[in-house]
């Protein structure tokens, strides 16, 4: 059965392009996003403060492809991108995009898997699509290695994302880094340019996110170039009449705002809707690694966050806590957007007789209909 846009919605600026990668229709101006040089750095950890530019996000990611594919030989424009997956196994970090951008960039497929995943759950993601390699981080090195182990992927396959020293632990010699790779990257030769013909943008899987579907065990959604580019247009043209009245008087630039990061990033709505969306618009998405109610008020209030993307669980917590939640300033929120189950009329009555400025939009969507 299919959708149309309701007539208010403005109609895409361009067709879809269906021959460039991702990381391409991010971080080059010639595709209609906000202008890097005036766009809020994309990823700032929300515990440390750390972060990068939007222009240096894009030379990070021009390393680390360099680096990538002298480490795994993995070349832009030669092999199936079945040849060169690489899989994730992390909590949030502001380099997860930049990792996944960077395997684009080299024809590859990132698989993103559940920072909650048991040894047994990983083992059948690692195995089912694959992976060549695996990126993790401190708090989840352990549990990576006993399934690259099994699965056949070697100690000096497995590489390290950087994380808060307070979540990090003890420190591990014997891996490579994210930041080691870039470092390694820098001093290589410019990698050629993906030379890709007209529909292979659609044809190529950028993402292989794995779904719980109804029965048995994950399976892997593929998920194309082109259809994370068509979700970040669709979802631009059906908020820009409504960020356009945010715009203050006097400013000539597009709005941009902070946006909360706090859900997983191998899930489809945080992956596309908070990370691509938001970095392509010119937002700063604020990563928070794990959910702590507190740390998440501060965050908000520190980071003067306009929008929060969030789930049902988590709205309770806020209005269970009327209390706790007066001690912050929440004053810069405009909206809530929450998806991945139902919330409650109830629990959004709530809500909006806590905060009755904020606009409390909800979505529907599977892993699967982001193809």
């Amino acid at each position: 059965m299919p959708f149309y846009a309701p007539e208010w919605v403005p109609k895409l600026p361009f067709d879809v392009p269906d021959s460039i990668s991702i990381d391409r229709f991010i971080l080059d101006e010639n595709f209609d996003r906000h202008p890097l040089g005036y766009s809020r750095p994309p990823f700032t950890c929300g515990l440390t403060g750390k972060e990068y530019s939007a222009l240096e996000v894009k030379e990070r990611v021009d390393f680390l492809a360099r680096g990538l594919s002298r480490e795994l030989g993995f070349l832009p424009n030669q092999g199936s991108e079945w040849e060169k997956v690489v899989g994730l196994f992390s909590i949030n970090t502001i380099d997860t995009l930049t990792l996944a951008w960077a395997t684009h960039r080299i024809g590859g497929i990132q698989t993103p898997a559940n920072a909650a995943y048991t040894v047994q759950e990983l083992e059948h993601q690692l195995r089912d699509s694959g992976a060549k390699c695996l990126f993790t981080c401190l708090p989840l090195l352990d549990l990576a290695l006993q399934a690259a182990k099994t699965v056949g992927i070697p100690d000096s396959r497995i590489y390290l994302l950087d994380v808060p020293e307070s979540l990090a632990g003890k420190k591990r010699d014997g891996y490579k880094t994210l930041d080691q790779l870039i470092g390694e990257g820098q001093k290589l030769a410019r990698l050629e340019e993906l030379k890709w013909s007209k529909g292979e943008g659609a044809r190529r899987t950028a993402f292989l996110c794995y779904s719980s579907g109804t029965s048995g065990l994950p399976k892997g959604v593929m998920i194309s170039h082109k259809n994370v580019i068509a979700n970040v247009l669709q979802m631009r043209a059906f908020e820009d009449p409504w960020r356009k009245t945010l715009i203050q008087p006097g400013n000539q630039s597009d709005y941009t705002e902070n946006v909360l990061g706090l859900l997983p990033l191998n899930h489809i709505y945080a992956l596309i809707v908070v990370a691509h969306l938001g970095a392509y618009r010119g937002d700063g998405v604020i990563i928070l690694p794990k959910f702590e109610f507190k740390s998440f008020l501060e965050t908000i209030q520190t980071y003067k966050i306009s929008n929060l993307y969030l789930v049902p669980p988590i709205i309770i917590t806020i209005t269970k806590s009327r209390d706790v939640v007066k001690q912050y300033d929440l004053s810069s929120v405009n909206s809530i957007f929450t998806g991945a189950a139902p919330l409650g009329e109830e629990t959004a009555e709530d809500l909006q007789s806590m905060f009755p400025g904020w606009a409390i939009r909800q979505g529907y969507g599977m892993t699967e209909s982001a193809t």
